[in-house]
């Protein structure tokens, strides 16, 4: 939750950036983001922080950042004990295979 912290922090400064933006859409895009992109678990992230935040009509902003960040960092590892695995690699692209008669 640490990480949390520090990611609202970099919400709101974006929020004085883009004065239109919503904070809390700011601070909870910025939070999923970075935590999918160390923790890799997207749907978790996104479900805990819709619902401990009790935003849960923005949850779909949240899975799109979530998403995001899940595939633009998806050859990163951050942490050294993240290995990469093979269905991962598998499930970011789709390999079309005829079936054999």
């Amino acid at each position: 939750f640490p990480l949390f912290a520090a990611d609202a922090a970099f919400g709101r400064a974006l929020c004085f950036l883009f004065p239109s933006l919503p904070p809390p859409i700011a601070c909870l895009c910025f939070a999923a983001g970075i935590n999918v992109s160390i923790t890799r678990t997207v749907i978790g992230t996104t479900c805990i922080l819709a619902f401990l935040a009790g935003e849960q009509n923005a949850m779909s902003s949240i899975l799109a950042a979530s998403l995001v960040a899940q595939f633009a960092t998806a050859y990163m590892p951050f942490i050294k004990s993240q290995k990469s695995r093979e269905d991962m690699d598998k499930a970011h692209v789709y390999e079309y295979s005829r079936p054999m008669l």
